[in-house]
Parts: structure tokens; sequence; C-alpha cells
């Protein structure tokens, strides 16, 4: 769901604070290891709420990677903690928030389950749903059944999508009947579908340094999906490395889409496709063409 298509989230962010319904609290689920801002600040902040660390390690150098949940209250201290906390989002995808009627403690253990996941073979991973970047693929991710569990908050999740939007998940109540259970078993079509969300999410600060003018003249709103329909094109090249799907997005960039169908660029990518010349060289001999 939508709160606003305005490119000033912030504005709808403090409208759905200030709307939170009676007998529920307030959180800020912040990613320190995503934190961009000054950590030290950051961190003497959630430490001097009633904040939990819901990754459980206490070792002070692990703290500041680590994912806390921090109540907002809704006094004077809670407004500036809230106002720091969209601050943050602002700056970095740091920072969610959710209202549900679970007192904190209960809340962190229910979160703490859900960072517990495994892959086929019984692989254990740790699962950051906690990245804002992460939440929203889950819900084309989860089984029906693994949502029902997954989503058993009492409440709503609040998160800003990559198109500067105030985003909601609308939590169910939980209860005896609908439990969660940890670990979240994953597939692997699972998993490789929620990499694939993850590598745009990489590739698109490459861009931004690789070819800053072009990129972001892509509106804020189109950039995932330029991005996305760039590197399933890398995906049909059989260009697998980092390296090689990022400068294909730059070639996207400088050229156009379908660059690849057009002059030169055609009979090189077929080579390239059947592992007969790198993109590099491919590169190499348009440039001397």
């Amino acid at each position: 769901m939508s709160m606003s298509a305005s490119s000033d989230w912030k504005l709808t962010a403090q409208a759905w604070f200030e709307a939170v319904p009676a007998g529920h609290q307030s959180y800020a689920l912040i990613d320190m290891a995503n934190v961009h801002s000054d950590r030290h600040r950051v961190m003497s902040v959630i430490k001097a709420r009633e904040s939990h660390n819901i990754l459980g390690d206490e070792r002070p150098e692990a703290q500041e990677a680590s994912a806390w949940l921090m109540p907002v209250s809704r006094d004077l201290r809670g407004q500036r903690d809230w106002a720091a906390t969209m601050a943050w989002a602002d700056s970095s995808a740091c920072a969610t928030w959710l209202h549900s009627d679970m007192p904190v403690s209960t809340l962190a253990r229910a979160l703490t389950e859900r960072t517990k996941a495994e892959l086929p073979d019984n692989h254990p991973v740790l699962f950051r749903f906690y990245d804002p970047r992460v939440l929203p693929e889950l819900r084309a991710v989860l089984s029906a059944e693994q949502a029902a569990g997954f989503w058993a908050l009492s409440g709503q999740w609040a998160y800003v999508d990559r198109t500067r939007t105030l985003r909601l998940v609308e939590l169910t109540p939980a209860s005896v009947s609908v439990n969660f259970e940890s670990p979240l078993n994953l597939t692997q079509a699972q998993a490789d579908q929620l990499l694939a969300a993850a590598e745009v999410d990489t590739v698109m600060p490459e861009l931004v340094r690789e070819s800053p003018e072009a990129f972001l003249a892509i509106p804020v709103t189109e950039r995932a999906d330029f991005t996305r329909g760039a590197l399933r094109r890398a995906d049909h090249f059989g260009l697998t490395s980092l390296a090689d799907r990022v400068m294909f997005g730059v070639l996207t960039l400088e050229l156009g889409a379908g660059f690849e169908a057009h002059g030169p660029w055609g009979p090189l990518m077929n080579q390239v496709k059947h592992h007969r010349l790198t993109l590099q060289q491919a590169i190499e001999q348009a440039i001397r063409q």
C-alpha cells in the first residue's frame, strides 16, 4: 500500500506516527550495518532507550553491526527520537518502523526468531528482513502459510522504498493459532529470488559511481526498474561476474537500452553470449570499429 506519491515521505511518516492507535507502542528497527551517518551518535541514542539487540550478540564490536528494536514514545523526547530515525533513514537504508500492541521484550523475541532461516540441506542463514530493501521482497517470496506466521506481529510495519515512498505492511494479530515456526525454511527458489532482488541494490551504487550523470538523470521512481532490466539482459548474454554486470548496465546507460542489437554490438555480443569473447574484449573491438 502506498501512503504517498510525494518525494517528501517524511510528512507522511510523521502523520503515520501521530496516528498510531491507542494501546499500541511505536518502535524503530535500526539496521546498524547500514547506518552511514555518525554511528557513535546513533548508538548513543539507541542505548539511551529501552532498546533490544535482536541479533543477540552483545560484544561491543558487534553492536554497531547489529539490528536494534528501539521504542519511540510520544512525549517530547520521543518526537526528537522519531525525527532522528527519519534522518537516519533519509541518509541510508537503515530503518523501518512498527507499531504493535506487543511490549518491547515480547516483540524483540519475536523478531529475533524471525532472523533464523534455513536453506535446503540444513544450511542456516541470518535472515536480514530488517533491511528495508529486503522487507518488501518478502511479500512476493513467502508462501501463504509462511506469511501467516511471519506477519503475525499485531499492528503495522512501515518502510521507505527505493522510490522514496512510505509503504505499509499490515500485520495480523499474534495468536497461538497462528504461530511462527523458527527457523524459516526457505526453498532454493525463494533464496534465489531474494538474492536477485538484493543484487539491484548492489549494482545501483556502482552505476552511480561509474556513470553518475546518466544514472541520476533517470527519475528516482524508475532507477530500480532500469537496473533490473539491464541485469535481465546481462543474464541473456551469460554475464555472471559483478564487474561484467555493472559494465553492461553502464553501456546501457551510455549507449541506450537495446544497444546490443545495433551497429557493431550485435555480432560482438553474440560472440560474448557464446563465450568466444569477454565483455571487455567486445568493448575494445567496438571502440576500434
